[in-house]
């Protein structure tokens, strides 16, 4: 591309759900790579670095993906971060989850009588690389190019196909040793958690905001027993239903609160900032 020529996206132009999800996908082979080759150079360089608990390889990744993200749709796009607002329909979202994570402990404790162990350094590193790599592929690099797209008034097509595509990335848990049962309901939670976790970067137009509540989220799931490294791997049980229900519960609570007028023009209002006003269609 010469200097001063701006890029077409044909394919994001005629098909950004098709588009969204190769980005999402691609985007998240390409980070597990650059994570792994950071973590080999700095071992290089200092043979007592740890990569299964290294941050920086999990940290710099998310960082140059996303600047390439934000390069690729050069001079359109401010990025991941600009264009930020955190007012009232943000701290309403962020509230929410945070009960949703409460309710979830207390009826496992109380109800199921679940049991759970202290969160360790390498879980917590589990959820770190979790939560930044897979926001800033599955929100990050998914919700801008159907935002450009997509002003529907309920922004149900960006959200759902965000929070599919998440659903139907756990799946592959089964290759790693998961239970299929406990593998389908952490399908369709991820599936609703997504829904959430797409509409925290949607009314804030910042990705730091899915990303704490997500490495949150995973650092309370990792602590309950039958879960090793991240994989479900004890048989379905009455309290395997927890996360499903609650999570059905915010992500109806979540939709009908972003479809809300006055927020509804709020999120519309940070779009157009991060997005040129010519480059958004509004189709709905």
């Amino acid at each position: 591309m010469k200097e001063g020529k701006i890029r077409e996206h044909k394919l994001s132009d005629k098909n950004p759900i098709l588009s969204s999800v190769l980005f999402g996908v691609i985007g998240l082979v390409i980070i597990q790579i650059l994570m792994e080759l950071i973590d080999l150079v700095i071992r290089m360089i200092i043979p007592a670095y740890n990569m299964s608990v290294g941050p920086v390889g999990i940290i710099l990744s998310a960082v140059l993906i996303l600047l390439w993200y934000k390069n690729w749709f050069k001079p359109h796009f401010l990025g991941s971060l600009k264009g930020t607002e955190l007012y009232t329909g943000v701290w309403v979202l962020v509230i929410a989850r945070l009960i949703y994570l409460a309710l979830s402990a207390i009826v496992d404790f109380l109800l199921w009588h679940t049991k759970m162990i202290p969160p360790t350094l390498d879980n917590m590193f589990l959820a770190l690389m979790a939560g930044v790599t897979e926001e800033a592929t599955f929100r990050g690099m998914m919700l801008p190019v159907l935002m450009r797209k997509y002003k529907g008034k309920n922004f149900m097509m960006p959200i759902m196909t965000c929070a599919i595509t998440f659903g139907l990335f756990h799946g592959v848990n089964l290759l790693a040793g998961a239970d299929p049962g406990s593998t389908v309901l952490q399908v369709v939670a991820s599936f609703l958690s997504g829904i959430a976790f797409t509409a925290l970067y949607l009314v804030s137009g910042n990705i730091l905001v899915p990303m704490a509540l997500h490495f949150l989220h995973d650092v309370v799931a990792f602590c309950y027993e039958g879960v090793e490294e991240g994989i479900v791997v004890s048989k379905v049980t009455a309290s395997s239903f927890t996360d499903p229900a609650l999570g059905l519960i915010l992500a109806i609570f979540v939709m009908y609160y972003i479809n809300r007028p006055e927020v509804r023009e709020r999120i519309l209002s940070i779009w157009k900032k991060k997005w040129s006003e010519e480059t958004i269609n509004e189709e709905n």
